[in-house]
């Protein structure tokens, strides 16, 4: 007669009579949690044939954030009556299988004290002994795939990701596909009423020139889009990206419009002008692949061409299919993050802010239908709070005070730190 698993391998063990179903098994108790949990049928008749069984509805594959329901699949589990000894398994740690008998459903779960960041693998597991052998063999299976992020441990290195939307109303999200803009903008601090700044017009070279310095037009001079402008130094107001690298951290720019790096100084790491949006993407992955990348700032500027060609706003079908597919480019970004090798042990911000909205083809006058943005300071462990009002300048302190930057007086700030992250 086969012996039920050690505890160390299956959290339950219940006996029961000879030649009993899996059904009857589970009516007895709930399968367990985590790995190798199982209700275990103790005994089955010699002339008992060998159970057959399929898992239905696999492979599971989700993002779970620290605070995400636990849940991330379920499973259809369908058995033989002549099957006895079954246990619904799992071979990791990190998620637990737990059978509803009623539905005759497997609902998979992740374990979230034993979740650590990263693209986590692993299996659920139909187990049973063949009566004629007693050996135990997996049955059916199904694969599960988690995308995790966790604030990692209390000493985890920080990073910061930046997406900027070159030209992105706040009302267009609620219209479109996003899966990744809402992940981003449903984990921490997000508010669809902050604003541009407020002494210049709404366009492009003010508008990215006051996030990246985080003052006023009236400090940084930048007023139009004009190459000569961006071009100019600006010694008074360093970008917070030079101020991230005098720190010593590993800072990187890539931009789809690239006057837009002629405002990044010339000795930060690295400043890649991308080809186009869709480039944008590609060379994120091979930065987060093959640097440090601290601070990453990116920019993306479909939305804007978008908005110019045919209208901006969510009633303009050509806008919501290029929020969609910048969406998209954001989730290969951060699939990127979750594949770096040392993830377990980072802390990461992402920030989502744009330089102006716009209306009609247009964008540039100062009204609040061009200066209300969109803002979104994100991920596990950053606090949610109010940040209704929040200004596009408030990136600058904000991300650098997450990375342990803290900004000085003497820098003449306009922008506030609107979140902090113990």
């Amino acid at each position: 007669m086969p012996q039920p698993p050690s505890p160390t391998s299956r959290a339950s063990a219940r006996p029961a009579r000879a030649a009993v179903s899996l059904a009857a098994a589970l009516l007895a108790g709930s399968l367990a949690a985590g790995c190798g949990g199982g209700v275990y049928v103790d005994e089955c008749s010699p002339s008992s044939a060998p159970a057959e069984a399929t898992l239905e509805g696999g492979p599971i594959a989700a993002t779970w954030w620290t605070g995400d329901d636990p849940v991330v699949g379920t499973l259809t589990l369908d058995v033989s009556d002549e099957g006895c000894g079954l246990t619904v398994e799992t071979d990791a740690p990190w998620v637990a299988a737990s059978y509803d008998e009623h539905a005759r459903t497997v609902r998979v779960s992740v374990v979230p004290d034993r979740v650590t960041s990263g693209t986590l693998r692993a299996h659920v597991l139909v187990v049973g002994p063949d009566p004629r052998t007693g050996e135990l063999a997996s049955i059916a299976s199904a694969e599960v795939e988690v995308k995790a992020l966790t604030a990692g441990p209390a000493d985890a290195r920080r990073h910061a990701l930046v997406f900027g939307l070159d030209g992105f109303r706040p009302d267009a999200i609620a219209a479109a596909d996003t899966p990744n803009l809402d992940r981003l903008f449903s984990h921490g601090s997000s508010t669809l009423k902050a604003s541009t700044q407020l002494t210049g017009d709404t366009f492009s070279g003010p508008g990215w020139a006051s996030i990246l310095m985080g003052v006023e037009v009236a400090k940084h001079g930048i007023v139009d889009n004009d190459s000569n402008a961006l071009l100019a130094p600006h010694p008074d107001y360093p970008t917070m990206l030079q101020r991230a690298h005098d720190a010593g951290l590993d800072v990187r720019a890539i931009a789809s419009w690239a006057p837009l790096l002629f405002l990044v100084e010339t000795d930060i790491a690295e400043r890649t002008p991308a080809a186009n949006e869709a480039a944008v993407a590609p060379d994120a992955v091979l930065a987060l692949q093959e640097h440090p990348t601290d601070l990453l700032f990116l920019h993306f500027d479909a939305l804007d061409h978008a908005g110019h060609a045919t209208g901006f706003g969510p009633s303009n079908p050509d806008y919501i299919a290029a929020l969609e597919a910048t969406d998209t480019r954001i989730g290969t970004v951060l699939d990127a993050v979750y594949a770096r090798p040392d993830v377990a042990n980072e802390r990461w911000m992402f920030v989502v802010v744009t330089d102006h909205a716009g209306e009609g083809t247009i964008h540039g006058p100062r009204e609040p239908i061009f200066r209300t943005i969109p803002l979104a300071f994100s991920g596990p462990g950053v606090p949610d709070v109010d940040i209704d009002g929040a200004s596009q300048m408030d990136v600058y302190p904000t991300v650098l005070d997450f990375l342990g930057v803290s900004p000085s007086p003497d820098w003449g700030l306009d922008g506030k730190v609107d979140v902090t992250v113990p």
